[in-house]
């Protein structure tokens, strides 16, 4: 059984009690059609999106889903610039409070005939083998430039997890999520099986998702072979707080939404330390990835 949205809740309401939300025609038809286009010219296809697929641009091997695509930038960023997405921010996050700062991608994913028709039956957070942040400063929003269709390689909510994982962190700072092995053991008896929102979306419609609620991207094997077609950016706040004050009236809804484990004060600069963080984390991959090669070189020797 599928999760429903609660029509009865504001949008902004929905993300403080669930995790994400869905805001109805954030973008214009106009600027969804020249999308369309723009995706187009940097795909080389004057093919309409449902003629898309893995075959047509060589992505067997990726199951149809598409990297990155640098020529599309310069529109990519534009999405911050639409009047519903202003607005979007300002209800958010209040007014002037959005930093200007544009970090935007093309999210693509094509039909792929080997695919199979499910949505994930469970998600991840986008912290993988780093720090998680217990406050963080953004919200992930990703806007469709399409209608799409039931496993059409939709993004999978699992609402609530933002709640839980946040009571875990505070309780245990150093808790880490890995996408293998005991630590994703220790990620599926942390966070409950719960029922899962594919986002299927008209044009312009666009989710909101905290960054503490677990997520997935599923696999293209739409009926109608019709392909995702999105724009997934954050959206950051101007400050990083280090402590919620949940007796508060004044709240944002983004602070609402961290602010369900009760007041809290962090004893350190959460902005600090997620630098850090990340730093170290670039620097153990750059270890790791040379070492990985190396011990798939012994393997391929010995067979």
């Amino acid at each position: 059984m599928a999760f429903k949205i609660d029509t009865s809740m504001s949008y902004a309401d929905h993300f403080v009690e669930h995790g994400f939300c869905v805001v109805k025609g954030a973008l214009s038809p106009e600027y969804c059609r020249r999308g369309i286009e723009e995706y187009k010219k940097a795909l080389g296809t004057d093919l309409p999106p449902n003629k898309w697929d893995s075959k047509l641009f060589g992505l067997e091997k990726s199951g149809g889903r598409v990297g990155a695509l640098p020529a599309l930038q310069p529109f990519i960023d534009t999405v911050y610039d639409q009047p519903g997405i202003r607005s979007i921010m300002e209800t958010m996050l209040g007014p002037g409070e959005w930093s200007g700062k544009r970090h935007a991608a093309p999210f693509i994913c094509v039909y792929h005939e080997g695919n199979k028709r499910e949505v994930a039956e469970w998600g991840h957070v986008d912290f993988v083998r780093v720090r998680i942040p217990v406050i963080g400063n953004a919200f992930v929003l990703q806007a469709s430039l399409i209608d799409t269709e039931p496993y059409s390689g939709n993004i999978t909510i699992y609402p609530g997890w933002h709640k839980i994982l946040q009571k875990v962190l505070l309780e245990q700072p150093d808790y880490w999520y890995a996408d293998d092995g005991d630590a994703n053991n220790l990620w599926r008896r942390t966070v409950p099986k719960v029922e899962p929102y594919e986002f299927v979306a008209e044009a312009g419609d666009a989710l909101l998702m905290h960054h503490l609620v677990g997520h997935a991207g599923n696999a293209n094997a739409a009926a109608n072979r019709t392909p995702r077609v999105a724009i997934h950016c954050q959206v950051i706040a101007k400050q990083w707080p280090n402590e919620i004050d949940a007796t508060r009236k004044d709240l944002s809804p983004y602070l609402r939404s961290l602010a369900h484990n009760g007041s809290f004060k962090l004893g350190f600069n959460e902005e600090e330390a997620q630098a850090a963080a990340y730093k170290e984390r670039r620097e153990r991959r750059s270890d790791e990835i040379p070492k990985r090669a190396a011990d798939e070189g012994v393997k391929a020797a010995a067979k």
